[in-house]
Formats: structure tokens, sequence, C-alpha cells
């Protein structure tokens, strides 16, 4: 049987405390995709479901990132100051 991961596990991937996972694990779920406990596990989670996840949200974050950096520089280049302030 794989190793199953536990809340305070899936709080420490995620770079939060326990407590915090347990108080919005419901919305991350809702709204973020987040992956569900494995049925008939109890609160155990999937090791590679979550890395799943943070992967995409990774991907999607150097998107998003990504785009607000070019919309930043277009502005700019439209009202025509410099692409960067100076140093």
């Amino acid at each position: 049987m794989r190793q199953l991961l536990t809340a305070p596990q899936v709080a420490g991937l995620l770079g939060y405390r326990p407590g915090w996972f347990t108080r919005h694990r419901s919305r991350l779920e809702a709204e973020h995709g987040f992956p569900q406990p494995v049925d008939g596990c109890g609160m155990r989670w999937d090791p590679a479901a979550i890395e799943d996840w943070l992967d995409a949200r990774r991907h999607a974050t150097r998107l998003v990132v990504a785009d607000a950096a070019e919309q930043l520089l277009i502005e700019r280049a439209r009202s025509g100051h410099r692409a960067w302030p100076r140093a």
C-alpha cells in the first residue's frame, strides 16, 4: 500500500502550519482544485496528487507573473516612460 500524507505533512508541503491548512482546506478544494483526501483512508492525501497540484500552481504562477511584467512594460512604453526606472 502506498504511503499517504497526514494533514500536518500536507501543510508542511504547502509551507503552512497545520492549523492554517485545517481552516482553509475546504476553500482550497472548492476554489482551487486542491486534491481531496483519499476515499476510505480518513484524512490522508495521496502525495502524487499533492505534488501534481503544486506543479500546476507553480506553472500557473509563472505565467501570471510573466504576463504582469509584460503588461507593465507595454504600459510604460505607451506612456513614454523608460522601461525600467533609473537606479
